[in-house]
């Protein structure tokens, strides 16, 4: 499998937004948050996403299907807990405004650290967050480096310190992604049943 890498990026409190919503008429109010989560900017390791780079990821936050985890599952004390049901919300949309990548994430109803950690968002804490992706295709930056122009993006991660998870359970990932959307009234409990009877497994998102 491909290795996972991570790139982070520190959001001002004027690029974050945080609001109450239903995402259907019928479902329950949920937070939602809007925070930038990439750029074209080079990062520390000497790395950046084209314009290009920032758009394959546009188009995973578009489906619906990326989850929202805490520092890349890492705990306090260093282990990795970096399960499905770790998850605190899934990420529902995206834009790119002026070279830098914003994405739309809502928050599982009655988690009470995703809930926090909207609450410390909405405070203005210096919280950034981190794209952990597997690249496609990419290019030499001159004087080092990496430039990415295509990565499948499989998750995105609230973080203090920015981790570097090695892989990440697709199939586990993408169940727990269509549980959190039934709770948030994104998807009937039907639906999700029909997909469990046919057998089918989440695929990942390229």
């Amino acid at each position: 499998m491909t290795p996972m890498k991570s790139k982070s990026f520190a959001a001002a409190p004027e690029q974050v937004k945080v609001w109450k919503a239903r995402l259907v008429e019928t479902g329950p109010e949920v937070v939602l948050i809007r925070v930038p989560i990439s750029s074209t900017s080079i990062d520390r390791d000497g790395d950046e996403f084209s314009t290009d780079g920032l758009e394959s990821m546009l188009s995973a936050l578009k489906t619906g299907k990326i989850p929202y985890f805490l520092d890349h599952g890492y705990t306090d004390t260093g282990v990795r807990n970096y399960g499905a049901l770790d998850m605190i919300g899934a990420w529902l949309d995206g834009e790119i405004v002026d070279n830098v990548l914003y994405g739309t994430a809502f928050i599982e109803p009655g988690n009470w650290r995703g809930e926090e950690l909207a609450r410390k968002l909405e405070m203005g804490m210096p919280i950034g967050h981190s794209v952990g992706f597997g690249p496609i295709k990419g290019r030499d930056r001159p004087g080092g480096g990496q430039i990415f122009d295509e990565v499948s993006l499989w998750e995105v991660s609230a973080v203090g310190i920015p981790s570097n998870p090695d892989a990440v359970n697709s199939a586990a990932v993408q169940a727990v992604v269509k549980s959190l959307r039934v709770k948030a009234g994104l998807e009937t409990d039907e639906m999700k049943r029909k997909t469990k009877e046919e057998g089918e497994e989440p695929k990942e998102e390229e």
